[in-house]
């Protein structure tokens, strides 16, 4: 699949934010989990 840059920058923020904010998306899946 091919992004245009402005597509990779946006991407590669989107996964920095998402390695900072680990510990909040397992708080978020654990959660889940005991929601379902």
């Amino acid at each position: 699949m091919e992004y245009p840059v402005v597509g990779k920058s946006f991407w590669i923020g989107v996964m920095n934010a998402a390695g900072i904010s680990v510990p909040f998306w397992l708080l978020m899946y654990a959660g889940l989990r005991l929601i379902f």
